[in-house]
């Protein structure tokens, strides 16, 4: 005998005149019917056996649930959204009113096992939320707090509501319990959870906004708060009637509860117990496994099954404790970091998202009676119950939004941004649908009421993101400080830096970067160095991400590392101090550029996406790290760097070694001219003062019969020449340089060569014959400069973001083992040239693409194609910006 967990049939009359269910139905199955017996059986059909009938619910529900999300993708709904409605769809509101399709796919004895496998896939999903999560890193103290605020003023209203609503209906008899048990689970399900808001920030670019911190922060104290309203309204019906003062053994034993044995305090202290053997025994065994397994190795196939096989364990445990069966997973994941072990685990247990998880819903759906909202019977039948569960609902939402606008405006934020958080604070997610689907089992909810929450959770999740992409674009704000350049404008003595870390290489060779520079008390070096942490929910189909991740010991590492680098500065020259950014890709460099403005800082440093492998080739690390590189460029609001690592300062930290060999640098500074070389010139300035490095300045001279084709070119500019007037780009060339020169004369470790060159090739040969004498090469990008010597180069460049020159030396066609670093000079221009939401480096880079295709039809050099036919063709404006 199977009972059925869901709600009677249409035509069954099993609701009495309060409208609640008297009987549960009940079917009967064959248990020998599980696999089929070929196709010579005659007696039964094959969907009545139980494994072909299960894999039958199995294709339609994914395929129902696949055509949906590749449909509502389009209109960028949440995925949320599919799921429910894929599982709306085979309910009896749509295709279950047709009998034969009811019977056939979805009979009373095969619902149990539906609903067993989609409970798995819940599971496992909200272990992979549980890895996901960063609560830690979310935001700073300022946004936290606001958080907090936010989230206690909510619930004060919450729970005001709550009574009104209660008190309005002066419930009497067994009512009383009824009415307030429906109250408190519209509560709970009023709750917005921190999991739910994440797609939609993610999708509005709201995602490391101040408003997206402040909402991510205050539901995490909502999630909390939905999990504890739960069970009171669930333990509310097993306790004495409220309108009895005195209590004898008699009543206590009707009631099921005995007063000595109090079962919410026996459940929250086997919770409370569950959650500290999480933290003080599976947590260390998740550190010895991290540690056991070297870098760049993959986990033991062991480990990974012994925790999923654990995952499973802690739901039994919540379960057995009469808490939800998700949330021992949940705890289970928070307990794993989101590293190489929890990207690993999630990778296992991904498929559920996509097969088993949709069956959850489809038992959410097959309970789900949209039309009983709308008949005339029901209509005229509403229970009181049932109005105090929709009105609580509705006034809750209404009042948080409210409330939600009052209290940004005591905050001082814009209107807009108010009602933007007062709509985002209303989302449904995975949590809300748990919530009613329990309110559900317990004959807390009944139909219409359990047909009204899903309705509502479908329309609100569907509606508020386009509402807030239609009536709502966040704008850029722009903090004012003066230096955001290396270049240094007089009162500014303190270089302020900020350097991107993806993993422990990347930190290597940026601190050796550093340490070769030479700070001093008078002139000091502020350096914030950033870990950058995707985000799983945030990834993108068709990429791989694993060398991204990174454990906690690593960002201890990469943290002592710098924290080194302080210490053998010589009089506290160097500042540190170091961030964690958790993003997805997609918005990351938004998050980097907020840091950079509310640090001041004045010069960004970037890994280059490649990396050199053992043959001397480079290979692609992350296809990820170039988008993010690109938008920076594009929309920083200082200088920036990116750095081609080919070993730079070997496999130590510098100040590891006392080997002065080893410590000894040749840099050499490649100028062409223009505001990206200077500041080339700017940063290797910071190393002339060096011990052991030497730094060696090669300005490239065009020959004069150049000078016909440069005037050709600049008439061909259009408005970039407005911009930017090569006449005084050169001045101001000559000018620096001069600077350098009177200041460095008397320093035997700096060099300055100039070299006549006539056409690109020349420029090629004469960059190969210095090539093994260094092992830095600081360059411009070259933006704005009207060059023949590197016109002819930008047909066959392959990286665009690192300019012409920067873009051959990074190339393995040059074969080359000195590392580059690519410098773009901060550049402002007229104001309100832009519509409020670029930086005028993002402006500056459009005129450098116009220029970029200028080039590419005006070049007259052919010189150079006996090397551009081994390399690919530049990509295109449309292929290469992000």
């Amino acid at each position: 005998m199977s009972s059925l967990f869901g709600g009677p049939r249409p035509t069954d009359p099993a609701f009495s005149d309060t409208g609640r269910r008297d009987d549960a139905i009940a079917g009967c199955f064959d248990a020998d019917l599980i696999s089929y017996r070929g196709m010579f059986d005659t007696e039964r059909r094959p969907y009545e056996y139980t494994l072909i009938l299960f894999f039958m619910q199995l294709t339609v529900t994914v395929v129902l649930h696949r055509l949906l999300d590749l449909a509502l993708k389009r209109f960028r709904q949440p995925p949320i959204v599919a799921l429910a409605l894929s599982g709306l769809l085979v309910g009896p509101t749509f295709l279950g009113k047709n009998e034969t399709f009811k019977e056939i796919m979805y009979p009373l004895f095969s619902l149990q096992l539906l609903e067993t496998v989609g409970l798995l896939g819940l599971m496992f999903k909200f272990f992979a939320l549980g890895v996901m999560s960063e609560p830690s890193a979310i935001s700073s103290n300022p946004s936290k707090q606001r958080g907090m605020l936010l989230f206690l003023a909510n619930m004060i209203v919450v729970f005001s509501v709550s009574i009104i609503t209660y008190v309005s209906y002066h419930p009497r008899g067994d009512n009383r319990v009824l009415v307030a048990q429906n109250i408190v689970l519209a509560a709970a399900f009023s709750m917005t959870g921190f999991t739910n808001v994440n797609f939609l920030l993610v999708e509005l670019r709201l995602f490391n906004t101040e408003m997206g911190r402040i909402i991510r922060s205050c539901t995490i104290f909502e999630t909390l708060l939905a999990w504890v309203l739960l069970p009171v309204a669930i333990n509310l019906k097993k306790k004495p009637p409220i309108a009895s003062v005195e209590f004898d053994a008699e009543d206590m034993e009707k009631n099921g509860l005995a007063f000595k044995k109090n079962p919410g305090l026996w459940k929250l202290s086997l919770n409370t117990l569950f959650i500290l053997f999480c933290i003080v025994v599976i947590r260390p065994i998740i550190k010895f496994i991290i540690r056991r397994t070297p870098d760049g190795h993959s986990f033991k196939e062991n480990y990974l099954i012994s925790l999923l096989v654990a995952v499973l364990i802690s739901g039994v445990i919540t379960d057995f404790s009469g808490t939800q069966v998700v949330f021992g997973p949940y705890m289970f994941g928070l307990m794993i970091p989101n590293g190489p072990l929890g990207s690993a685990l999630v990778g296992k247990v991904d498929f559920g998202n996509g097969i088993m998880l949709p069956l959850y819903f489809v038992t959410t759906g097959l309970r789900t009676w949209v039309e009983k909202l709308f008949t005339k019977d029901s209509i005229f039948s509403f229970t009181v119950a049932h109005h105090a569960f929709v009105h609580a609902t509705i006034w809750i939402a209404a009042a948080k939004s409210v409330t939600t606008v009052f209290v940004t405006q005591i905050y001082k934020m814009p209107l807009v941004e108010g009602i933007v958080l007062a709509l985002i604070i209303n989302v449904k997610g995975f949590n809300e649908f748990i919530i009613i689907n329990a309110g559900f089992d317990q004959e807390i909810l009944e139909d219409r009421s359990f047909a009204f929450a899903v309705c509502f959770a479908i329309l609100v999740s569907a509606v508020i993101g386009p509402i807030i992409k239609a009536v709502y674009k966040p704008p850029r704000h722009f903090l004012a400080y003066k230096r955001r350049s290396v270049q240094t404008p007089k009162g500014e003595p303190e270089l302020r830096m900020l350097s991107c870390i993806h993993n422990p290489r990347t930190a290597l060779s940026t601190i050796n970067l550093l340490h070769a520079c030479q700070p001093t008390k008078k002139h000091p070096f502020f350096v914030c160095a950033v870990h950058l942490v995707e985000i799983a929910e945030g990834h993108r189909p068709g990429r791989s991400t694993s060398t991204s991740d990174r454990s906690q010991p690593e960002i201890e590492q990469i943290m002592r590392a710098f924290e080194k680098y302080r210490k053998s500065s010589p009089n506290g020259s160097v500042s540190i101090e170091n961030h964690t950014t958790v993003s997805p890709y997609s918005s990351m460099h938004e998050e980097i550029c907020q840091v950079a403005e509310q640090n001041g800082i004045a010069f960004i440093i970037l890994p280059f996406h490649k990396q050199q492998t053992i043959d001397g080739g480079m290979e692609e690390t992350n296809p990820f790290f170039r988008d993010i590189n690109n938008s920076i460029l594009n929309n920083a609001p200082c200088s920036v760097g990116i750095l081609v690592d080919r070993g730079f300062g070997g496999t130590l930290i510098a100040e590891d070694c006392e080997d002065d060999d080893y410590n000894s640098h040749n840099v050499a500074v490649l100028f062409f001219g223009g505001p990206d070389d200077r500041e080339a010139l700017a940063f290797a300035w910071k190393m002339v003062n060096r011990r052991n490095v030497t730094v060696t300045v090669i300005r490239f001279v065009p020959k004069d019969d150049t000078s016909k084709y440069k005037e050709n070119l600049s008439s061909e500019m259009g408005i970039l020449k407005l911009i930017i007037d090569s006449e005084r780009e050169t001045q101001q060339d000559d000018s620096y340089i001069s600077q350098f020169k009177k200041q460095t004369s008397h320093n035997s470790s700096v060099m300055y060569q100039e070299k006549l060159v006539s056409d690109a090739e020349e420029v090629v040969n004469l960059i190969r014959s210095v090539d093994n004498l260094h092992d830095l090469f600081i360059v411009g990008r070259g933006r704005g400069v009207v060059n023949p010597l590197t016109a002819s180069m930008i047909d066959w460049s392959e990286c665009p973001e690192l300019g012409p020159i920067g873009d051959l030396l990074a190339s393995q066609d040059f074969r080359t083992t000195t590392s580059v670093l690519v410098m773009q000079q901060y550049l402002s221009i007229e104001a309100g040239s832009g519509d409020g939401t670029e930086t005028p480096n993002s402006q500056y880079n459009d005129l450098y693409d116009n220029f970029y295709n200028v080039n590419q039809v005006s070049s007259p050099h052919s010189s150079s194609q006996g090397l551009s036919q081994r390399r690919t063709p530049r990509l295109g404006p449309a292929e290469w910006h992000y």
